[in-house]
């Protein structure tokens, strides 16, 4: 039986052929099931983001109605007794803000679930954080006595540290194989005083006053090593 050799150089180029496409197809829905893989992977995580966000919200929430509805109910049972005019009126007054913080709350809600169903638009416009933080310390307990001031970051300083330690140390032969080691080691040799930086708690009893010290005072120690 002869077989042509032309005949056969060609079924082998339609083998070698038939190889590369099936080894394309192969690596091509590989790559397609990857990338299916990290479509899904980036799916499943940002559907946990977004349960974990509302979870989050939930939360804030809960605490954020929790708070004046406490103090609206505390302020209830005090309008229950006799009080003198002038407390009574500043109860109903601390019992208004409360109410209005919670409506506020619960329109600031309304316009989120409104923002998240696509019926309300929202206009992104530039903050300023400085009348932001201005206002949020304005509302705290006493923060209208605090002002912004001018200064830069890191213009407190405290002072500076000074120490100086000193060891001795001195072997004693006893043996060919054994010996003695006497050490002894002073930790701030001259006891300076090392001052901590002061008290930056804003509006407490002892603010820019230096209550403490940065290292303890002199530390003696002394040792004896035998060694054999």
């Amino acid at each position: 039986m002869i077989v042509d050799a032309e005949f056969l150089g060609l079924a082998a180029l339609v083998a070698f052929g038939a190889v590369v496409i099936a080894v394309w197809i192969i690596e091509t829905r590989g790559r397609q099931l990857l990338r299916l893989r990290r479509t899904y992977a980036d799916m499943v995580a940002r559907v946990d983001n977004v349960l974990k966000a509302q979870q989050q919200l939930l939360a804030d929430t809960s605490h954020e109605l929790r708070t004046p509805l406490t103090t609206v109910r505390g302020n209830l049972d005090l309008l229950e007794r006799e009080l003198p005019p002038a407390e009574r009126s500043q109860v109903l007054t601390e019992t208004r803000e409360e109410v209005d913080r919670m409506a506020r709350l619960v329109r600031d809600l309304l316009l989120l679930a409104e923002s998240g169903s696509g019926e309300l638009q929202l206009e992104h416009v530039p903050l300023r954080l400085d009348l932001l933080s201005r206002e949020v310390v304005n509302r705290l307990p006493g923060g209208a006595q605090f002002r912004f001031g001018n200064a830069a970051r890191n213009t407190v300083t405290g002072p500076g540290i000074i120490s100086w330690d000193a060891s001795v140390h001195k072997n004693f032969r006893i043996t060919e194989a054994t010996k003695l080691e006497f050490r002894a080691e002073a930790f701030n040799l001259p006891n300076h005083p090392i001052f901590g930086p002061p008290d930056m708690s804003v509006g407490g009893p002892n603010y820019g006053k230096i209550t403490s010290t940065a290292i303890d005072s002199r530390q003696l120690q002394l040792a004896l090593k035998l060694i054999f």
